[in-house]
């Protein structure tokens, strides 16, 4: 009998219900998984990283033994000063351009998510070391990626290319600069006393600090960049900041993901920097 307008509307089958739950309870699981997943496989968004602390699921950071560093590679100033520039493809003129904007960001976000992890799935694992000089020191604040402890600028020293005298090598600014988190527990300070001088120069390798990466930018000029990397030690060792002065070093319990990067603003260079291609000799 055909439905008309008096005639009382048709129910609908019970398995219509049966399966609309269903596929009301699959949306919702898969929302749900999703939503943990990126959660706990991007601490590094600071949205996230509020919402892991506040359910207490936060990665605790802690230095490693020298032995149990994970696995890397350990780059020179000139390798550093690559990080900035795109892969050239085989056979093409001219020289590299700089990472556009996009790459570097993706590049730092894997960085930063290492350290936030404590290196759970590490990605781009590189370490530090050269000759560098100290050029200024600052206080870290709650504006920063780690909010106790110092910052310290270094810029690096590195032997050109077409020096002839080998036996009695100098060494030369070049166009890389280290940023370097020292993490503290609160209230640490540097004695009053303390002489930070531009003429001493230290070395730095991954066995003695352990500095990883945390972030890659490019500062100077489109004629001469410069490469400033942020960096981090991952072993529990004092940093020697002046002949006097040691800086003991304590793991930080509270990250701030949406710290800027580069610690340092307004960094007075030494000139001059070496031609893009006359890279300094491995020392």
């Amino acid at each position: 009998m055909p439905h008309t307008a008096d005639s009382p509307p048709r129910k609908r089958p019970s398995f219509f219900w049966w399966a609309l739950v269903n596929l009301l309870a699959l949306a919702f699981a898969v929302l749900t998984w999703t939503g943990c997943y990126f959660l706990f496989q991007f601490p590094e968004k600071p949205w996230n990283y509020s919402l892991l602390e506040r359910l207490g699921r936060l990665p605790e950071i802690s230095f490693f033994d020298g032995k149990d560093l994970p696995k890397g590679s350990t780059l020179t100033p000139e390798q550093l000063y690559g990080l900035i520039y795109a892969r050239k493809s085989p056979g093409a003129p001219g020289q590299p351009g700089l990472l556009d904007a996009t790459t570097l960001k993706t590049l730092n976000e894997q960085l930063k998510r290492n350290y936030i992890t404590n290196f759970s799935s590490p990605l781009n694992v590189n370490y530090i070391r050269g000759t560098w000089r100290i050029l200024s020191v600052r206080e870290l604040t709650e504006a920063d990626f780690a909010s106790e402890g110092f910052a310290v600028l270094a810029q690096a020293l590195a032997v050109p290319a077409d020096q002839l005298d080998t036996s009695n090598p100098q060494l030369l600014p070049f166009p890389v600069e280290l940023e370097i988190i020292l993490p503290t527990a609160p209230g640490v300070t540097i004695p009053a006393d303390t002489q930070i001088t531009t003429d001493n120069s230290f070395e730095i390798d991954r066995a003695r600090y352990g500095l990883a990466i945390l972030h890659v930018t490019a500062t100077g000029t489109v004629d001469e960049p410069v490469s400033r990397i942020t960096c981090i030690p991952l072993l529990d060792r004092d940093f020697r900041l002046s002949k006097d002065t040691r800086i003991k070093l304590t793991a930080p319990s509270q990250l701030n993901p949406s710290g800027i990067f580069p610690l340092f603003k307004d960094a007075k260079r030494t000139p001059p920097a070496p031609e893009r291609g006359e890279l300094p000799k491995n020392r």
